[in-house]
């Protein structure tokens, strides 16, 4: 049996944000890992160019996160976030039938920087993110499996048409943190 490899490590652009938006399930796991790791999507808090902002309505969610990401904004809504605004990825990593309320928050912050929204939640189709979030067309949609989290794992990743290739690079890189990334064309 191979050596076990380590999780690779993103490395953002200089001036890169990015910003997630959890829900109760998803931030309890983000903020149980231990200080010194990346989050799951393999963003470190350590990196200086890149800036974290989370989303979490989960009070008791905010310290530790807090504590893991020393240098994030953590907010308990988007309006609260003053990382929002300047991300050029947002994660979204909500449960299914949590993520149309999840999105409806996020529509003032989609203008001008055109940020790349990436979903992670299972069985959500790009037809109605774009629907929820106003026809918003900036959408990839992966599916890591479980050991992801411990950076052996697999993404199969679809960009909607006009996501360019910058965008497609900034999505696959937070994705390759968790292991292969796969794209697929429908």
């Amino acid at each position: 049996m191979p050596a076990a490899q380590p999780p690779k490590k993103f490395t953002a652009p200089p001036l890169r944000t990015i910003s997630t938006a959890h829900c109760q399930a998803s931030g309890t796991a983000t903020a149980s890992t231990t200080a010194s790791a990346p989050c799951p999507c393999g963003v470190s808090a350590r990196d200086e160019r890149t800036a974290i902002g989370v989303v979490d309505p989960a009070p008791a969610q905010h310290a530790a996160l807090r504590a893991r990401f020393p240098r994030a904004d953590v907010a308990a809504a988007a309006a609260e976030s003053a990382t929002l605004a300047r991300s050029h990825l947002i994660v979204l990593a909500v449960k299914p039938q949590q993520m149309r309320d999840a999105v409806r928050p996020l529509l003032p912050f989609l203008g001008a920087s055109r940020p790349v929204v990436l979903s992670i939640a299972a069985g959500i189709r790009l037809t109605d993110l774009q629907r929820w979030l106003g026809g918003y067309d900036q959408l990839v949609r992966a599916m890591p499996n479980t050991p992801a989290l411990i950076g052996r794992g697999i993404a199969g990743v679809y960009a909607a048409p006009s996501v360019d290739a910058a965008g497609r690079e900034l999505a696959g890189g937070v994705l390759a943190a968790g292991g292969e990334v796969v794209w697929v064309n429908d």
